[in-house]
């Protein structure tokens, strides 16, 4: 029996086995008692703040007062709510609590490339990408001439104004001499109708670099590229200006699930729609800077699969649009907001099973035993690890094309193969190739970072198929929406939802008397074809619900 099952079977025991629900004449005293009269004008509150997240209008309050009859007119107030912008604006504040939705400094460090990160020099307002500073003047230290306009050769590059000799200045073909260019005034994507003042070589537009490739795509490492036409490839990330990306791309995925509720569709669709929704700055980035990395660090071996971005400016943040993308994509498991949040596959199936299946991977009561002089590499069968990992590496390998550590984007299959070894990820210390590139590193199983015995099994294959059955790899060939395919992981997703919900309005932690009354909600979520607003309706007028104003 899988964990899914015997998570099943344990509720619906103990739900069977568990006592009556307490009636009216059995339940304690007081006010968090069901009554069978409930004061409507606090009714109306409770259900206003949990629904919409503020308090009732006073002519919200006058109406259900002067009423003939007043609970009436709240349970209409209440259908009101269920279809009112401020209910769907909680919905997406609920879920951001659900999936964690949110982008610590650390993870807006890797949604812009380093070569893409634009920062004003000193208390200048020059503007200027400190980790090119190599690649143009020789050192990350140097900085153009902040009192000088640059000269252009007939190419179109920067021509310097003064080079010195400095040891420090070691960049390619430096040699030992630092080269300062001075600034242009350029208008950027982010202020139309303005300029700034930006180093000359970082502000470079042109479209192929000094080494012939195409800026857009391989901007870092290459002298001859920069920030771009308007500035596009690159973002602020210093002061106000670098919560600009991070924040879209952590609402993205609350849109998904405010539209899955909004149009009343069954809210499994959250995991499997190929739509999602966009605005002006979201479109920016996704257009101009999530595919723009070194190519020998992987940047041409994944896509973001996504065809046709919404025609939005940078700055059109009230305007969302749906986007189509591709088949590989399974709906907020599959957005930067849920990756980059989630860095690590086994921590994105943690996070899913824990806040959509309620069955998180946690360590035995006990603890783990003492640790092994040669313990088994394959955690699925290392003491103490197995009775997580035998479950958790089958969850994980659902996003095993999809990139890590904080990076976007899915690797295609002609690069990411689970059969054939990548030969010049055969490589690492006591190889003929010592060293490993980043992809190498990252996503697949190197002398470096795999156990000798892993090594000498899967060296070259991703890491996702070190150890792993046909069922894990067949995971990470299909994706994570596999996770909401049978009906027993929908049953799952929906009992998970009613007893999410049912503490989030009763504001307790359930407890065994309420087990029969999460199978009778769930049994009626299933039958209501998994809609979202119809499971908050019911547990609203429920009097579990109403007894606790």
């Amino acid at each position: 029996m899988n964990r899914l099952s015997q998570t099943l079977l344990t509720l619906t025991v103990a739900a069977l086995g568990a006592t009556v629900l307490p009636t009216t004449a059995s339940a304690e005293p007081g006010e968090c008692a069901p009554t069978q009269s409930v004061d409507p004008l606090r009714l109306l509150r409770q259900a206003s703040l949990d629904l919409r997240g503020s308090i009732p209008t006073f002519d919200e309050y006058q109406a259900v007062k002067n009423a003939d009859d007043p609970a009436a007119e709240v349970d209409a107030r209440i259908e009101d709510m269920l279809v009112s912008d401020a209910y769907f604006d909680n919905v997406r504040e609920y879920h951001r609590n659900l999936m964690w939705s949110s982008m610590d400094d650390a993870v807006v460090d890797r949604v812009l490339h380093p070569g893409r990160r634009l920062v004003r020099a000193g208390n200048t307002q020059l503007w200027r990408v400190p980790a090119a500073g190599r690649w143009f003047r020789g050192s990350n230290t140097v900085t153009c001439l902040n009192q000088e306009q640059t000269d252009f050769d007939a190419d179109g590059r920067p021509i310097p104004i003064e080079t010195y000799p400095d040891i420090n200045c070691n960049g390619p073909g430096a040699g030992g001499i630092c080269s300062r260019e001075g600034y242009v005034m350029v208008e950027p994507y982010w202020a139309p109708g303005t300029e700034v003042k930006v180093c000359a070589f970082d502000a470079q537009a042109l479209e192929l670099g000094a080494t012939g490739d195409a800026c857009s795509a391989y901007h870092p490492n290459d002298p001859g590229c920069g920030c771009g036409p308007n500035l596009q490839w690159c973002g602020r990330v210093q002061d106000e200006y670098k919560d600009d990306f991070r924040d879209v791309l952590a609402e993205e995925p609350l849109r998904i699930f405010e539209n899955v509720v909004r149009a009343d569709l069954p809210y499994t669709e959250a995991f499997t729609t190929d739509l999602t929704w966009m605005n002006g700055t979201l479109a920016h980035y996704y257009r101009h800077m999530v595919g723009m990395l070194n190519p020998n660090q992987g940047g041409a071996a994944y896509d973001t699969a996504i065809d046709e971005l919404p025609d939005l400016a940078y700055g059109q943040d009230d305007a969302w649009v749906p986007v189509e993308r591709e088949g590989a994509h399974a709906g907020v498991l599959t957005t930067y907001g849920f990756l980059g949040r989630f860095a690590s596959n086994r921590g994105r199936a943690n996070r899913f099973f824990t806040a959509f299946y309620c069955d998180p991977f946690v360590p035995p009561e006990e603890g783990l035993p003492p640790q092994e002089d040669n313990p088994d590499p394959d955690l699925r069968k290392r003491a103490g690890c197995d009775g997580c990992h035998a479950d958790l590496e089958p969850a994980a390998a659902h996003w095993g094309r999809w990139r890590t550590g904080g990076t976007y984007g899915l690797m295609r299959p002609d690069v990411l193969s689970f059969e054939t070894p990548l030969q010049t990820c055969l490589c690492g210390e006591g190889t003929d190739t010592p060293n490993c590139n980043l992809t190498c590193r990252s996503y697949y199983v190197t002398a470096d970072n795999s156990h000798p015995a892993e090594y000498e099994a899967f060296g070259g294959l991703p890491l996702t198929a070190a150890w792993a059955d046909p069922i894990e790899l067949s995971n990470a060939e299909m994706g994570p929406e596999l996770l909401v395919e049978t009906p027993e992981q929908k049953r799952q997703v929906a009992q998970c939802m009613v007893r999410t919900m049912a503490e989030h309005l009763l504001a307790r932690e359930l407890d065994e008397d309420d087990l029969p009354w999460v199978v009778e909600h769930t049994d009626a979520l299933e039958a209501d074809g998994y809609r979202f607003s119809g499971m908050v309706s019911r547990m609203v007028a429920d009097e579990r619900y109403r007894s606790i104003h």
